[in-house]
């Protein structure tokens, strides 16, 4: 046998094994990242703009815990961002709505979805703000 064969008893990783394990290594870092990014929202956003889903047995009803959460929703005036909550992680959705029938639900990349919220959130401040300002005005007496 020449000094350039395979050998099935090598211990050295090769190229799969490494790969293997980079994405066995980042999908426990999507799961974690998910993980905190859906306690982050349930904790900022009002309950009127979410809707959690959570599997809940029977030891956490005894227990009076929430459960382990399934899917978080955010609305917004013209869409709903989702998040469903898998094994593999985090599975984000841009859902369309119309007087509450859905008319589309697209899975897109994670970063779609961050920019998505980041341009939902600046909407929606920019018309708070306008409407405390024009509240403000109202009850100055200079409408």
């Amino acid at each position: 046998m020449d000094d350039n064969s395979f050998s099935a008893s090598e211990s050295q990783p090769n190229g799969f094994d490494m790969l293997a394990a980079a994405i066995r290594y980042d999908s426990a870092d999507i799961r974690a990242y998910g993980s905190v990014l859906v306690k982050t929202i349930t904790d900022l956003f009002p309950g009127s703009m979410l809707e959690v889903e959570s599997n809940q047995s029977f030891k956490d009803k005894l227990k009076g815990l929430p459960g382990v959460v399934k899917s978080v929703k955010i609305r917004f005036d013209d869409s709903i961002l989702s998040l469903d909550i898998e094994n593999s992680g985090p599975r984000p959705y841009v859902i369309k709505e119309v007087g509450k029938v859905v008319i589309s639900k697209k899975e897109v990349p994670m970063a779609e979805w961050m920019d998505n919220l980041r341009s939902a959130l600046d909407i929606a401040a920019k018309r708070n703000a306008e409407n405390a300002d024009a509240l403000r005005r109202l009850i100055d007496g200079n409408p």
